[in-house]
């Protein structure tokens, strides 16, 4: 996040989990919101959390954080939210099975500059990014710190958070990446010559160092060293340009709010100046670009509204209405495109057609009205029994012709009014409203599944995995990855985690789609026999993970036609000259020059290039 931007695009979130909410309208029949297709939580300054489900775009639940902040932003992972405050240096946790938020912790010692916040499962990073001070807490306690509170030495330009968790710094005065393992620091100094005129963004779940100054995108690898590279086609006096990235690709995409113009770096050609489109007027001011669904979406903060583009067909779309005044989030959620005005009480979701389904995230008349904070206490009538002539219908239904609900009048469910699609061992049968409860059947032959439910604490014990509030034995999708166990590729991981895109999911992918690396060890210049000139060039290459497959050597130089004192010296272009081979890791290609006898000038200009390819079809070049 850079530390001047003028709207924060928080990072990609986790999926909710494949699993369906209840939620309760006034006094209707409980309605369904299915929310395994990607929810978000959002901030707004008034002091408020909302939680919005992305497919339905409907408000499933406002939780109220504290005082009223201009600092106050959201942050993810899982469907656990944090309310970060900037400002006063606090953090506060909403639980996920009640929305109950925890005390602010100021996990960061001192006097705040400017707070932000990364999440994982398992761990939150606090940055106080004025200071340059990261400390780390336990994801579900953040009274508990992990390791010790670490000085970075200087202030922080950016960060970003890897898809294995990892934090990644850059350091704003000095240029120095630094990146967090949990508590664990690592360090590579001196990565950018122009810490001012650089930042990081996240393509394809790895750091990329964007340097504005060197005209460079540059991929970094797990040791922090660079594994892709590819040109930037900005203007360099241009301060207008803001950048973001393809969560799951390999390009990175540039606007420029003076030209009104979208480009493309990509990361696997190294290329840049092959896509223009334009994208709103000349002089706009424009937010950094995010991509979902093989679109770019693009915040016109000029106009309020949201610019879609097809950048393989050419093609742009933009919201019919304004969606915000002024700067706005807009941020990417499990294939989902959020929007977010922290300043009032609207957000909502950017379809790729152009559309927008727009959310109410409280009233702003009276911003206290239908809170959920207290629900963990207050009872809550189970769904009535249907008649016995209607045995197998969905008692969620029953009554209640439309299923749809008003953004102002959402309940969420509490965990135990969870449904578990087919039922599944050791559920409970709800009773008719008044009643008790009572055990039923834990028959799998169950003819409703809607009238199953789930009291995880005793009819389901085990453990959590996805951390959602349903046992791994009951839960539909027990590592919260937005895919049903039942089709799960990668049991335990993310299966939407591809990186480099060859069908596998990362968790369970031997390969992450980094390129060999290739290096010129030596260039041995022999020269021994008249007429001649004798050059070999000696390669190494590496490849861990799939092998190298070709290496090649290619030689270019500028030869004279000829070598008598009486003639004038024309100079042709030669090469080049590729040799290689196959299933090598070191080579050596021998290359004869000509040579004058006489003194007379023979070659000059001579350049070795070396390339490798791996199994994959990744190439690396010297």
């Amino acid at each position: 996040m850079l530390k001047r931007g003028a709207a924060a695009v928080l990072a990609p979130l986790v999926a909710l989990g494949g699993i369906g909410l209840l939620t309760r309208a006034g006094g209707s029949p409980p309605a369904r919101v299915d929310l395994r297709s990607g929810g978000a939580w959002v901030a707004s300054t008034v002091g408020l959390m909302t939680l919005i489900d992305g497919s339905s775009a409907q408000v499933v639940a406002r939780v109220d954080v504290g005082d009223a902040s201009s600092g106050l932003t959201a942050v993810q992972a899982g469907p656990v939210g944090y309310a970060v405050d900037g400002t006063r240096g606090t953090v506060v946790r909403v639980d996920p099975r009640t929305y109950t938020p925890g005390p602010p912790t100021r996990v960061v010692t001192g006097t705040p500059a400017d707070v932000v916040a990364r999440a994982t499962q398992e761990s939150v990073y606090v940055l106080d990014e004025g200071r340059g001070r990261v400390a780390v807490a336990d994801a579900d306690d953040l009274a508990k710190r992990r390791g010790d509170e670490v000085s970075v030495a200087d202030g922080v330009r950016s960060s970003v958070l890897d898809r294995d968790g990892r934090l990644w710094l850059l350091g704003e005065t000095t240029g120095d990446l630094v990146w967090f393992d949990g508590p664990e620091r690592h360090t590579r100094p001196d990565v950018v010559d122009d810490p001012a005129g650089a930042e990081l963004v996240m393509a394809g779940g790895s750091p990329v160092v964007v340097d504005r100054t060197a005209r460079t995108v540059r991929r970094v690898g797990r040791g922090g060293g660079e594994t892709a590279r590819a040109c930037i086609d900005i203007r360099g006096d241009d301060d207008s340009v803001r950048f973001g990235a393809a969560a799951a690709g390999v390009r990175v995409y540039a606007v420029s709010g003076d030209q009104g113009v979208l480009r493309v770096s990509d990361l696997a050609t190294g290329r840049c100046a092959s896509v223009a489109v334009t994208v709103a007027g000349a002089g706009a001011e424009l937010g950094p670009p995010v991509e979902a669904r093989g679109r770019v979406f693009v915040p016109d903060y000029t106009t309020g509204k949201v610019v879609v583009v097809d950048v393989d067909r050419d093609r742009v779309v933009v919201t019919d209405e304004p969606v915000a005044e002024g700067p706005f989030e807009l941020f990417v959620e499990d294939g989902f495109v959020f929007y977010n005005d922290p300043d009032s009480e609207r957000a909502g979701v950017i379809h790729v057609d152009g559309s927008a389904d727009r959310v109410l995230k409280y009233d702003p008349t009276n911003p206290g009205a239908g809170l959920d904070n207290d629900l963990a206490a207050a009872p809550v009538p189970p769904p009535e029994q249907p008649e016995p002539d209607d045995a197998g219908r969905d008692p969620a239904s029953a009554g209640d012709p439309g299923s749809s609900l008003s953004p102002g009048d959402t309940r969420p469910a509490r965990p135990d009014e969870v449904t578990v699609p087919g039922g599944g061992p050791g559920s409970t049968t709800a009773t008719s409203s008044g009643s008790t409860g009572s055990t039923g059947s834990t028959s799998p032959t169950t003819t409703s599944s809607s009238t199953t439910v789930v009291t995880p604490t005793t009819s389901c014990p085990g453990p959590d995995s996805d951390r959602d509030g349903i046992p791994d034995a009951c839960d539909p999708d027990d590592d919260g990855d937005g895919v049903a166990d039942t089709v799960d590729i990668c049991p335990g991981f993310d299966d939407r985690a591809d990186q480099d895109a060859d069908g596998t999911p990362d968790g369970c992918d031997s390969t992450d789609g980094t390129p060999p690396s290739i290096a010129i060890v030596d260039v041995i210049d022999d020269n021994p026999v008249v007429g001649t000139r004798t050059f070999s060039v000696v390669v190494h290459a590496e490849d861990p993970q799939t092998g190298v497959a070709r290496i090649e050597v290619s030689l270019s130089y500028v030869r004279y036609g000829t070598c008598k004192p009486t003639l004038e010296l024309e100079p042709v272009q030669v090469g080049p000259l590729t040799k290689g081979a196959d299933n090598v890791t070191d080579f050596t290609a021998s290359y004869r020059l000509p040579k004058c006898t006489n003194g007379r000038p023979d070659v000059s200009d001579i350049t070795f290039v070396a390339r490798a390819r791996n199994a994959q079809g990744l190439t690396a070049t010297t």
